[in-house]
């Protein structure tokens, strides 16, 4: 009884070790994987939108820096500013007083280099009776002679700038600043209030132009942003956003113009820029682009699948953004929801 129970077990234990030991062959086809698996996405039905984004800095085009007037025996401290950022400059305008003498704007289009007094002839003395016929502070065929007349119109302009006309010299050049010819506001005040201006670019900018935003184009984004391109400009700070389109594109600097206009007092600031390069409609077909690819032909198809069957479809493709091309046209009709062959 002993021997057949001893029988039993080598048995049972033979017949444990024979379904845990595998040949060779079975070892290595149970280490083969699995059968691949067939990737599919579906068709969809939606908008793609190509786009480049960038930075880009608020500036003035054209723009006008009016330097510091620097005197023998004063420092230049500017103790105010008789305009602000946005608004127009007049002739009349009172730019700044600096080291207690005004800084009078005048559209002259002629730089002043010499102070003037009666009986003073030149170009210069015709260009300022010219620019004071043209504000409508004198009613004289300008002559070149800087005569009682003349004398008179300028002093006004002193008193109506709340300041005391000059003695001697009737007209002091530092006083006044006359290289301008088209209206201009100003876009930028540059030197410090009450402190030593004589170091700074200049005491204030003005420009004939509104507030533009330029951007330096990368390599490889210039072939793609051309004039016309539609762009979106954010603040990022106020959140204020605006609509533009690329007016100029030179070498790789891009100006665009927003709308609405970007106030004069952000000119420096640096915004987050979008173009958009390439858009959909809404009811575009878009499908993956790993789902795409070029038949023997050269023509270019996807691989439709239904249950077992696997129809080739020649497409058309459009925009592609993203990891999605659009299906302009396809042969047979592609529709939302067919599910197409993804390929690895």
């Amino acid at each position: 009884m002993a021997g057949l129970s001893a029988l039993v077990v080598l048995t049972g234990s033979l017949w444990f070790v024979a379904t845990r030991v595998e040949s060779p062959d079975q070892a290595a086809a149970d280490a083969k994987p699995p059968p691949a698996t067939e990737l599919t996405a579906p068709v969809e039905q939606r908008s793609l939108q190509q786009a480049v984004v960038t930075r880009g800095q608020v500036v003035v085009p054209s723009a006008v820096t009016v330097p510091v007037p620097v005197g023998d025996e004063h420092r230049p401290v500017v103790s105010s500013f008789g305009v602000e950022v946005g608004e127009p400059v007049e002739d009349g305008s009172v730019l700044a007083v600096v080291s207690g003498r005004p800084l009078i704007a005048l559209y002259a289009d002629f730089e002043m280099y010499r102070d003037l007094q009666t009986g003073d002839t030149g170009d210069d003395v015709e260009a300022i009776q010219a620019a004071l016929v043209a504000a409508g502070r004198l009613a004289v065929t300008p002559s070149g002679e800087f005569d009682e007349v003349t004398a008179t119109a300028i002093a006004a302009m002193y008193t109506d700038a709340g300041h005391t006309p000059p003695g001697e010299s009737v007209l002091v050049a530092s006083d006044f600043f006359t290289a301008l010819k088209d209206p201009v506001v100003v876009s930028r005040l540059l030197a410090p209030l009450r402190r030593d201006a004589s170091m700074v670019e200049g005491l204030l900018e003005m420009s004939d132009a509104n507030a533009v935003v330029q951007v330096d184009l990368r390599q490889g984004e210039q072939a793609i942003v051309q004039p016309g391109t539609a762009a979106v400009i954010l603040d990022e700070i106020t959140g204020a956003e605006y609509d533009a389109v690329v007016d100029t594109v030179s070498d790789s600097t891009t100006l665009i113009t927003p709308t609405p206009r970007i106030p004069l007092d952000q000119v420096g600031s640096d915004f987050r820029v979008t173009f958009t390069t390439a858009e959909t409609n809404d009811d575009s077909l878009v499908v993956p682009v790993s789902a795409v690819v070029t038949a023997a032909d050269g023509s270019t198809e996807v691989v439709q699948v239904a249950g077992d069957d696997h129809q080739p479809v020649r497409i058309t493709p459009g925009v592609a953004v993203d990891g999605f091309v659009q299906i302009i046209d396809s042969t047979p009709d592609l529709e939302v929801g067919d599910q197409l062959v993804v390929w690895p």
